[in-house]
């Protein structure tokens, strides 16, 4: 008897969860010519990297962009270091070693002016495996063109992939 009072009440309430609440979807897709152009300022930074030249990336980085790194690769407890974004650039002039960062699979979101990469990257320094991590950039769209506005990363030994 139970039963048969529970199931109108059920067949009732389902609807009501069911209604349209007039807002956006929770992940909205990016369209293709956003993605690619979101993608340009990351792969100008990775091609930065290997040519060890700053100013392969320098127009498409905001003036005080930030990078946060938290760094797992020491004997001791995990690190987070904070510098601006031309510190960690000053660095490549002086680098010696042939530098490849490899993100095979990025995660793009847009939302008007402001977008978002996120993926796994690995790191190899001439040509050998060097570490590992997670990549996150926040890009704003500033006169039609996309720039980092901050990087946060991870670095890590361990949980690499093959």
């Amino acid at each position: 008897m139970r039963n048969l009072i529970f199931l109108p009440l059920l067949a009732l309430a389902v609807p009501a969860f069911a209604q349209d609440t007039d807002l956006p979807p929770a992940v909205l897709p990016a369209p293709d010519a956003n993605v690619d152009a979101v993608l340009v300022p990351v792969r100008a930074l990775f091609a930065s990297i290997a040519a060890r030249d700053a100013g392969l990336v320098t127009p498409y980085v905001v003036d005080g962009a930030t990078v946060t790194i938290a760094d797992s690769t020491g004997d001791g407890p995990p690190t987070v270091s904070r510098v601006v974004f031309a510190d960690l650039l000053a660095g490549l002039a002086a680098e010696t070693a042939q530098l490849e960062e490899r993100m095979p699979n990025p995660v793009v979101d847009v939302d008007g002016d402001i977008a978002m990469v996120w993926g796994f990257y690995t790191f190899h320094r001439d040509g050998a495996f060097s570490h590992c991590g997670a990549d996150h950039f926040s890009l704003v769209r500033d006169e039609g063109a996309w720039k980092i506005a901050n990087l946060a990363f991870s670095r890590r030994l361990t949980d690499c992939g093959d």
